[in-house]
């Protein structure tokens, strides 16, 4: 089966949820949560996914994977599971201060020189980044001068019209 094909199968199919509401939410969850509790199953009743450690997460994502509508398409999880991680991962991070313990008195001191040290490897990163791109890697190409920004990023993905383009909005600053 093509992607083409499944793609639109997917689309015009009723029995998976395309359109995104709160209760294709609900449904997901549910279906998720079902799959997390046979991920834990198998593992707790299966000798050989104990011994090799298998997280009853990772097992309910292959079954998910496996069973929804980019597998064989038995579980009608929506076309919207894919942006869960993206945006649930915003409520992880932001509860992760939540778990710490609160500060001793003689902490503030730590706190405030890792502060400066991890201030400093960040500026240091983006200061070699922009160094290496200015002087070594632009003799070698010829690169858009927003390059070595974005080389400290570790994100550099043009194209040869962006570059072209790009590099002519930059001579207005």
């Amino acid at each position: 089966m093509n992607a083409v094909f499944f793609n639109e199968y997917i689309q015009t199919s009723p029995r998976f949820m395309t359109d995104f509401t709160p209760w294709t939410l609900f449904v997901d969850t549910g279906i998720i949560s079902v799959l997390l509790l046979l991920g834990k199953l198998m593992r707790v009743k299966i000798r050989f996914i104990q011994r090799l450690f298998i997280p009853p997460s990772l097992l309910a994502g292959f079954i998910g994977l496996s069973l929804g509508p980019h597998g064989f398409g038995i579980i009608p999880l929506s076309t919207q599971t894919g942006t869960y991680a993206g945006i649930l991962i915003a409520f992880i991070f932001g509860a992760l201060p939540l778990t710490s313990q609160k500060a001793a008195k003689g902490d503030a001191d730590n706190i405030g020189s890792m502060w400066a040290y991890s201030q400093a490897g960040m500026l240091l990163q983006w200061a070699f980044g922009g160094l290496l791109g200015l002087l070594v890697l632009n003799r070698i190409w010829p690169l858009n001068p927003a390059c070595q920004a974005a080389i400290a990023a570790g994100t550099v993905q043009q194209q040869p019209s962006d570059r072209l383009s790009a590099s002519s909005d930059m001579t207005k600053f």
